[in-house]
């Protein structure tokens, strides 16, 4: 059984666990422990990380892996999981979203973030891996983190500092702030600024 504090991290692809020239995904085996180590070792509330097998190192569908992480998804939120944090590839975030918000429309309860980052959490052309703090990756995470604390409902989207509705478009490819779409009212954002969250970095 799933507590309702508990909050959830799963990551499922994307230049966010992306390293190497030619950049490319890494296998959620080799990404995991980094991706892990970076988190801090206490949280305001507890949480728990996976990383599936879905991959998109995986030959599958958009479809098809939507429909996987669903049925994750929903097991959890069925045992009592109601916060979750999903990291995924930019290029397939909004339609994530979209379909999750569909999914999940007759969950009141649940808090779902997704967010992924326009520079991957590892330096890409380190042989070692290293984190990036340059990179997007980590005010995107620690921002998903706390709209999950805060524990508002429904289906969001965490990217460059803000939080947003579902409904959003990709509207660039180069800059950090690379989504467009509405902010959660002043009312949600002013009850984010008590859930700030700092993430550790790995000790040496």
């Amino acid at each position: 059984m799933h507590t309702p504090q508990t909050t959830h991290l799963i990551y499922v692809g994307g230049t966010f666990g992306s390293h190497g020239t030619p950049l490319s995904p890494l296998l959620p085996t080799c990404f995991c422990p980094s991706y892990k180590a970076s988190l801090p070792h206490a949280l305001p509330t507890s949480a728990r990380t996976s990383c599936p097998t879905t991959s998109s190192r995986q030959q599958r569908t958009h479809a098809q892996r939507f429909v996987a992480l669903y049925e994750t998804l929903l097991t959890a939120y069925q045992t009592g999981a109601r916060r979750f944090v999903i990291i995924t590839g930019t290029d397939s975030l909004s339609y994530l979203a979209a379909f999750m918000a569909a999914a999940f429309a007759d969950c009141h309860d649940i808090t779902l973030i997704i967010t992924g980052s326009m520079q991957p959490l590892l330096i890409a052309d380190e042989v070692e891996l290293q984190i990036n703090e340059q990179s997007d990756a980590w005010a995107n995470i620690s921002g998903a983190i706390a709209v999950a604390q805060a524990a508002i409902s429904g289906v969001f989207v965490q990217f460059a500092n803000k939080p947003y509705w579902q409904k959003h478009p990709k509207i660039d490819s180069q800059v950090f702030d690379a989504f467009a779409g509405m902010p959660l009212p002043q009312a949600s954002t002013q009850t984010l600024a008590n859930f700030t969250v700092r993430l550790g970095k790995p000790s040496a």
